[in-house]
This record gives structure tokens, C-alpha cells and sequence, in this order.
């Protein structure tokens, strides 16, 4: 079981890593948010019909707004920071910088699950910081130029971040519901709150420019 559980892991870690090098390809001919709500239009249909299969559709609606919550912060903010941030920087430096969120993590965990902060998770989180912010320095490599690099980094902290608080949120939420149940509905709410962002971003890139 232990060797089968390291299997897994190593798989979503490749898969991770490789998705910003995809990513950067792709975000040269498709816009970030856009490309963002094709993937989420994409999942929520896998998901949305694990989920009816799988029985586990319902939730009480005093959970709508933790529901909401999730696809706002873990989809729409967090990975269009993300997907911004790839474009704007480097496929390395993405996978650099959001390999922070767990030492973030602690932060919210403490936080919104009253966990209690040790001396190792303070080290981590500063040691994490530290690596973050020598990510991000002026001096660091990258695509682009030095300010659009720059910008491009701080969207990608800024994916570290919200990942790390989707992640705690989620962990409230899947106290009521599987986790099935909890990405399926933060997958459409993240694709009801992008979609208009999307729209809004292509109709002022379309805009022609006046003489």
C-alpha cells in the first residue's frame, strides 16, 4: 500500500510539473483565462458525471457559499494566477514558486482549522518565503523582460497563496461531502466566476485600437 501511495504520488508530481511547460506552449496562441475555462468545461464534465454515477450530488444549501468559496479561490483566482504567471514568467520558475503552497498551508491552517502552529512548520514556512523571494528577485532567470518576468513571479506567489487557502478550505468542506463531491462543485463554481473575467478579458484584447 505504502509503495502504491509513493506510485501515485510521484505520478501527480510529474503530471504537475509538466503541465506549466504545456502550459507555457500553449498560453502562446490561447489566452490564460480562456484556456483556464476550456480546462474547467472539460473537467467539470468528467467529474460532473463521477459524481451522478456515484450517487453524491446532494449538498444543504447552508454550504453554498463554502462551495462558491472554493471555486473562486482554488480555480478562478488561484490558477488564473497561475496561468497568467506562466505566461509572464517561466514554466521553471512556475513550478519553483507554487511549490510553496504547502508551507502556506500552515498559515490558513492555523488560522481557519485551529491547528497548532509548530517550531517545523514556522521553519518551513520561512524557509519557504526565503525560496520564494529568491525566486522573484530581479536577478532571477526567466522568459521576458525583466518587468514582465517580475509581474509574471508575483502572479505566481500569488497562486501559491490561494492554492494553499483552497486546500484548507477544502479540508472544511470534505468534513460533509467526499472529495469527488467537493472538486465537482468547486470546478463549476469556478467556471461560473472565470467565465465572464474570459469574456471581459477577449472583448478588451479585440477592441480595436482608435487612430
Amino acid at each position: 500500500m505504502q509503495v502504491r501511495g509513493a506510485i501515485y504520488l510521484t505520478s501527480a508530481a510529474s503530471i504537475w510539473g509538466g503541465m506549466y511547460v504545456a502550459s507555457k506552449y500553449v498560453l502562446d496562441y490561447v489566452p490564460p483565462l480562456t484556456l483556464l475555462v476550456m480546462r474547467l468545461v472539460i473537467a467539470g464534465a468528467i467529474l460532473g458525471t463521477a459524481m451522478l454515477l456515484s450517487g453524491q450530488s446532494r449538498v444543504e444549501r447552508r454550504h453554498a457559499g463554502l462551495l462558491l468559496s472554493l471555486g473562486l479561490v482554488g480555480f478562478t483566482l488561484s490558477l488564473g494566477f497561475q496561468f497568467w504567471g506562466t505566461k509572464l514568467s517561466s514554466a521553471h520558475n512556475g513550478g519553483l514558486i507554487t511549490s510553496a503552497s504547502p508551507a502556506f498551508i500552515v498559515l490558513f491552517a492555523v488560522w481557519l482549522l485551529r491547528e497548532r502552529l509548530t517550531a517545523a512548520n514556522l521553519s518551513a514556512l520561512v524557509l519557504a518565503t526565503l525560496g520564494v523571494l529568491a525566486v522573484i528577485g530581479p536577478e532571477s532567470g526567466g522568459g521576458g523582460g525583466s518587468d514582465t518576468l517580475w509581474l509574471g513571479n508575483l502572479y505566481l506567489v500569488g497562486a501559491a497563496v490561494t492554492w494553499a487557502l483552497y486546500t484548507v478550505l477544502g479540508k472544511v468542506a470534505s468534513r460533509d461531502y467526499s472529495s469527488l463531491t467537493v472538486t465537482t462543485y468547486a470546478t463549476f463554481s469556478g467556471l461560473l466566476c472565470t467565465t465572464p473575467a474570459a469574456w471581459l478579458t477577449e472583448l478588451h484584447e479585440n477592441v480595436p485600437e482608435g487612430d
